[in-house]
């Protein structure tokens, strides 16, 4: 049985695994970023939405999560192009999270 890594690499260039590894990565880094930036309670309550055309986009639970969020903004976006440069973010956007309609939570 082959692996998931050697059948996607068939179909994909390493330099498109890579940017895919990254990607990963870096939505599961939101908690260790928020804590480098003292903001370590948010990351139960906010997570990564996209990444699109540069932008990260953020969700937080609660108007107040986002502001929170939001005072420390420039802060994260330096550590997150710090530690991903290779992926030119190049600003950070927050949100409030759509409620689930099957009332499950982060």
């Amino acid at each position: 049985m082959k692996k998931v890594g050697a059948i996607l690499s068939a179909f994909f260039d390493e330099a498109t695994m890579q940017k895919a590894e990254a990607y990963s990565v870096l939505f599961g880094s939101w908690e260790s970023l928020t804590a480098q930036c003292g903001l370590a309670s948010a990351a139960a309550h906010s997570r990564i939405a996209t990444f699109e055309h540069g932008m990260l986009l953020v969700e937080a639970e609660h108007p107040a999560w986002v502001n929170l969020l939001q005072t420390k903004q420039r802060e994260l976006l330096e550590k997150v192009r710090a530690r991903f440069a290779d992926l030119g973010i190049s600003g950070i956007s927050f949100r409030l999270m759509k409620p689930d309609p099957y009332g499950a939570s982060l």
